[in-house]
């Protein structure tokens, strides 16, 4: 009976120590798309419109470039999307990527 409860409690710590390994870090299977505008001489553009369209829903996300241009679109299913850019005064920007 000793014998069954020590290898009873040595499996428990076993189970403790391996068992939850998977579990630790692990992340998301959510993308982010970002970016930085400019114009054809490399000025940066603010408060350019960003939209974001998922090919698949066709679900449509937008945001606007920030004093620096950067702009972030997250929390994106993996897919396909369309990125379209538009400023006043500008020609709109396409592309396609995927995350």
């Amino acid at each position: 009976m000793n014998y069954r409860a020590a290898f009873t409690c040595v499996l428990f710590l076993l189970c403790l120590t391996f068992g939850g390994g998977p579990c630790i870090g692990q992340g998301t299977d959510l993308g982010t798309i970002r970016g930085i505008v400019t114009d054809t001489t490399g000025a940066i553009i603010p408060g350019a419109a960003v939209s974001v369209v998922d090919a698949l829903t066709s679900s449509i996300r937008e945001t606007r470039t920030n004093s620096q241009g950067n702009y972030e679109m997250f929390g994106l299913k993996p897919g396909t999307y369309r990125v379209t850019i538009t400023a006043p005064g500008m020609t709109k920007y396409e592309s396609w990527t995927s995350c």
